[in-house]
């Protein structure tokens, strides 16, 4: 038991594509998020760690992390 009681806290969503443009496999962060209530605890943190050990050993040279430019908190993040 995680005391989280079955809630989701937190959810992120990677796809691989391999792209002419990079000539590889490139994985790409399309969505990361925390609940408000959970996050400063390194939750987002050990996720964006998580999901860049799984495209690395996916053989992906390159991650990248897409957000809407009016979302601050996610750049500061």
């Amino acid at each position: 038991d995680n005391g989280h009681a079955g809630k989701v806290i937190a959810a992120l969503n990677m796809r691989f594509e391999r792209q002419l443009h990079h000539c590889d496999c490139i994985a790409e962060m399309t969505e990361i998020a925390v609940d408000a209530e959970y996050r400063s605890k390194g939750i987002g943190k050990e996720m964006f760690a998580r999901a860049c050990k799984i495209a690395k050993d996916f053989g992906c040279p390159q991650i990248e992390l897409a957000t809407n430019q009016l979302r601050t908190d996610a750049h500061r993040f």
